[in-house]
């Protein structure tokens, strides 16, 4: 199970500064109970593979293979029950934690593991526990934030029935030999395995069965490419993906443009055909230093930023952020880091590709993540110390 903060809808913020600090969050899930380590196994070398020409939708294409698989990950657990008593005790665990972050300012990773052993000490749960008040809690958030816009997006008109909706995620990171063979493998496990999370905890299993991961594994075509280098590729994969999920008697450009602003047919279909995932080196990394990974997140429709003359910026070279070209840190460079946990939140957040502006922040950093040296993705080249140490 991916352990992230409970945490509000990401489409309710614009930047990072309007973003509530840690210590205001309700804590029972990821600060005090992270993932431990993932332990690989060597046992089996049938990594999840696909021909960036194959076709991961529901038509057949007989131009190309087709070797794209669906996830199927293990059904999870059954949740402990919940006793009034059980209930209470987490409170009081989650008021003291509340207590004792909300003292340290400013925000110190250090501090906070201590802080983290010291009432994890003084107000012990089972850990069982602990998981049925999360999931309590979840389902509790999930009810009040419905897959509207998914849902609608699978209803277009545009689309024939059945029409899957889910991302492309491309591999880039092949360096590392069987170790990184494995992570790939473990990676793309996860992204299947907070779906079938997600879905459940929001009552929705209905729609797992037309979620299609698709998979790119090409080394020779995308071995060390950048999000630019990806998305080059990915905007023929995406006009080619919509063609194969059209209705059989497609909606015409003269028709969409009574409806909907002018632009690709695509643009107006759901999130599958306006973004990507990219896995690179840091990314599969952060199964090893982060409760939550992290994947890249790409935008289609985007062009590189062009500063004018009269600007008063400074466009030197900082080794914090990462792409773009200006110090400006509301720089729109394409992609930012992306949680796991919140893959099925940004299929109905960015339904509409152009709320992108809502949900960006410049990488490397994040949301709950916004400093360089300690949190940041990557952090751990930085010196900084993983989660649960």
């Amino acid at each position: 199970m991916l352990h992230r903060a409970i945490r509000p809808k990401i489409s309710t913020f614009t930047t990072r500064y309007q973003y509530p600090k840690r210590t205001s969050l309700p804590y029972g899930v990821a600060y005090h109970h992270p993932t431990p380590s993932i332990k690989f196994s060597s046992s089996s070398n049938n990594l999840p593979t696909s021909n960036p020409n194959s076709t991961p939708g529901n038509k057949p294409n007989n131009a190309a293979p087709h070797n794209t698989h669906q996830i199927n990950p293990p059904i999870p657990m059954a949740k402990s029950q919940l006793t009034d008593a059980d209930r209470a005790r987490v409170q009081a665990r989650n008021d003291a934690m509340s207590k004792a972050l909300g003292a340290i300012e400013p925000y110190d990773p250090d501090l906070v593991r201590e802080a983290l052993l010291a009432v994890a000490r003084d107000h012990p749960v089972d850990d069982a526990v602990r998981e049925a008040y999360a999931d309590e809690l979840l389902r509790g958030m999930a009810d009040s934030e419905p897959l509207d816009e998914l849902e609608s997006s699978l209803a277009c008109p545009l689309l024939a029935p059945g029409a899957p909706w889910g991302l492309a995620v491309y591999r880039v990171a092949y360096g590392g030999g069987e170790g990184t063979d494995e992570a790939w493998r473990r990676m793309v496990e996860l992204i299947g395995e907070s779906v079938r999370e997600d879905l459940d905890m929001r009552g929705r299993l209905d729609l797992l069965p037309r979620h299609r991961l698709a998979v790119v594994d090409d080394r020779d075509r995308f071995d060390g490419a950048s999000p630019d280098r990806v998305r080059e590729h990915f905007v023929k994969w995406a006009r080619d993906e919509f063609r194969r999920n059209q209705r059989e008697e497609p909606v015409t450009e003269d028709e969409m443009a009574r409806f909907y602003h002018t632009g690709p047919l695509e643009e107006f279909v759901g999130t599958r055909y306006n973004f990507c995932l990219v896995v690179d080196d840091i990314c599969l990394e952060s199964l090893e230093h982060m409760s939550d990974p992290v994947v890249k997140l790409v935008r289609k429709d985007w062009a590189p930023y062009e500063p004018e003359l009269e600007e008063d910026e400074d466009y030197g070279d900082n080794p914090g952020w990462e792409g773009g070209v200006s110090n400006n840190e509301f720089e729109d460079v394409g992609w930012m880091y992306m949680n796991l946990s919140d893959y099925v939140d940004i299929q109905d957040s960015l339904d509409d590709p152009h709320d992108w502006e809502d949900d960006y922040v410049r990488p490397p950093l994040m949301r709950w993540r916004d400093d360089f040296e300690k949190t940041a993705p990557g952090f751990w080249r930085r010196g900084g110390k993983s989660d649960g140490e």
